[in-house]
């Protein structure tokens, strides 16, 4: 759900989220409403040249910019200053601003990959670029053969890919495989969304898609932050 009103009523009432044009639109929407300096911005993750990722950018009086990702949900925004880039590394949750040169890379994780990441590519977009990107995705997106779903609280992560269940704490990583109701009963209880939305979305055939084999990991492309190099 693109308009922004239309997702915050779904999210409030069913639990669900979107993908991240969804996400930035409404997100962009809300922080507009609360009176910040903000713009939608549109990155590629994995940095494979084309727009992928929708992401805002906040402006403060002060000069400084912010980044406010609520799809790679890094917990806090991040400082996109060069002086002063952000880093973050509590507890289980990592997210790190990166230049090389002028160009802005953006790193966090998203189990069950250790680590993602994307490039800034236009730091301010019309609402009719996320438009034609989201209706885009329609045909195209590695979110529309399964379920992905996420959630980060303090001490972890939790994330669903297909019939997988992945938590992470500070003591590692755990796999779980589930079945259909188990897939029901986490998307209750440990993602909060509404048992008749998860009902009506396992009767429209979403279930019996994300249950399919599991497709291998595709061999995506590696940035080393600064952080991390020469570990």
């Amino acid at each position: 759900i693109l308009d922004p009103a239309e997702f915050f009523e779904s999210w409030l009432s069913n639990g669900t989220g979107g993908t991240c044009w969804a996400h930035g639109n409404a997100l962009y929407s809300f922080l507009k409403a609360l009176g910040f300096d903000v713009h939608r911005a549109a990155a590629s993750m994995y940095d494979f040249g084309q727009p992928n990722h929708a992401t805002a950018i906040v402006n403060f009086e002060d000069g400084s910019r912010w980044i406010v990702d609520n799809s790679l949900l890094t917990m806090e925004p991040l400082n996109i200053e060069p002086a002063s880039p952000s880093q973050l590394s509590e507890g289980v949750h990592y997210a790190e601003v990166e230049y090389d040169g002028d160009t802005l890379y953006v790193h966090g994780t998203a189990p069950p990959m250790p680590h993602i990441f994307f490039r800034l590519l236009e730091p301010e977009v019309p609402e009719s670029f996320y438009e034609e990107r989201y209706e885009a995705s329609r045909g195209f997106s590695p979110f529309n053969e399964r379920i992905h779903i996420c959630r980060k609280t303090e001490e972890s992560i939790w994330a669903m890919r297909g019939g997988n269940l992945f938590h992470v704490t500070v003591e590692g990583i755990q796999h779980q495989p589930l079945e259909s109701e188990g897939i029901k009963r986490h998307l209750i209880e440990t993602f909060g969304m509404s048992p008749d939305y998860v009902e009506q979305w396992a009767a429209s055939g979403a279930m019996e898609s994300s249950l399919k084999s599991e497709s291998a990991m595709p061999d995506l492309p590696v940035r080393i932050p600064p952080s991390k190099q020469g570990m």
